[in-house]
């Protein structure tokens, strides 16, 4: 543990381990609030990632990124969005291909996005080989036009050099498969150091409601592009399933 990450379990811990607890008792219900939001749409969108996308360590998680992109391609079309979020809480890259891939094919969606990669920088054994290699069959499964996020900055230490080397891979690979990259590293780097207090949840790792608005100005006008590339292209669209 570096001088900087002793500094802040020394003075934030306890509240720290707190809002641990509080986001453990939030999983369960953050989850039932996504099943019951896949209502039936014209478009459907499907999100795929882990805590982030659940918007754990916020009250609400109408006030987390996907919540606040469904709202903005509602604003540009003008009807209802269709939002299929199956990400999970904790979820690294392995999880995305053993259970949130196979969603693509059940929800056939018109938008998606995906974040993922924060919780395998955090590991204690970070192996960027494997990282690359899950990665690679994350984006080969994913339909054409797939947004994609970096992972974020996590300000200081160890992990943040990690999340510099996953980017470096995120980045060649997103090039690779001509998806769109969110560049949510670049949005949060940019509060680096004070911003950032501002924009955290207690937990000191998740973001805040101010932190997901950095989220949706990354993800935004490429979200907002797709759906309306979708409406002017008049996809031929069935309800959902």
């Amino acid at each position: 543990m570096g001088a900087l990450e002793w500094m802040f379990e020394k003075l934030f811990g306890g509240s720290r381990r707190e809002a641990e607890q509080k986001h453990i008792q939030q999983i369960p219900v953050y989850d039932r609030f996504w099943r019951a939001r896949a209502r039936e749409g014209r478009i459907r969108y499907l999100a795929l990632g882990d805590s982030l996308a659940q918007g754990l360590g916020l009250d609400d998680p109408e006030q987390g990124y996907v919540a606040g992109l469904e709202r903005l391609m509602q604003k540009a079309l003008g009807e209802p969005i269709a939002t299929h979020n199956v990400s999970s809480s904790g979820a690294r890259t392995n999880e995305v291909i053993e259970r949130q891939l196979q969603h693509i094919a059940d929800v056939d969606p018109h938008v998606v996005t995906m974040s993922i990669g924060g919780n395998d920088v955090t590991q204690e054994e970070w192996r960027p080989a494997e990282f690359a290699s899950r990665m690679r069959v994350i984006l080969q499964a994913l339909p054409a036009g797939s947004i994609v996020a970096d992972v974020p900055t996590l300000g200081f230490g160890t992990y943040e050099g990690r999340a510099r080397e996953a980017n470096r891979i995120v980045h060649r690979l997103v090039r690779e498969f001509g998806m769109t990259l969110a560049p949510v590293y670049r949005k949060t780097r940019r509060h680096v150091p004070f911003g950032i207090v501002q924009r955290m949840s207690p937990d000191w790792f998740h973001p805040n409601a101010r932190g997901h608005r950095s989220w949706v100005a990354a993800f935004g006008p490429h979200v907002v592009a797709r759906v309306r590339e979708v409406a002017r292209d008049k996809v031929e669209v069935s309800p959902a399933h």
